[in-house]
């Protein structure tokens, strides 16, 4: 989309009346401003992800990366508020399915 903005406003061809070529402009602008947002707070996660040795072992996790381990630590913690790691799979949605049928509840797999 990035591209084709692009194009839309530089190219001749592209029959756009001037008004759409404005809100063209500042909606370029606005994706711009977003992206420079994005790139600052993704260095912020990191560099604070360095620094927490706690998001450095969840790092070792395969698919954990700077933002998994940060939100992880962000919602669990220290885990020091949970009993058991049953608690601590609930409370991020991590759980069974569950198909009841008659009020016999039958637990499936995650």
């Amino acid at each position: 989309m990035r591209k084709s903005i692009s194009l839309m406003l530089d190219g001749e061809t592209i029959l756009l009346s001037d008004g759409f070529k404005v809100i063209l402009s500042q909606l370029q602008s606005q994706l711009n401003a977003l992206d420079e947002c994005i790139q600052i707070y993704d260095k912020t996660i990191t560099v604070s992800t360095r620094n927490n040795p706690i998001c450095q072992r969840l790092q070792t996790i395969p698919g954990f990366g700077p933002m998994i381990s940060s939100a992880y630590f962000n919602e669990v913690g220290t885990c020091a508020g949970y009993r058991r790691g049953r608690d601590v799979s609930a409370s991020i949605g991590i759980v069974p399915r569950q198909h009841s049928s008659g009020g016999k509840d039958t637990l499936l797999g995650i």
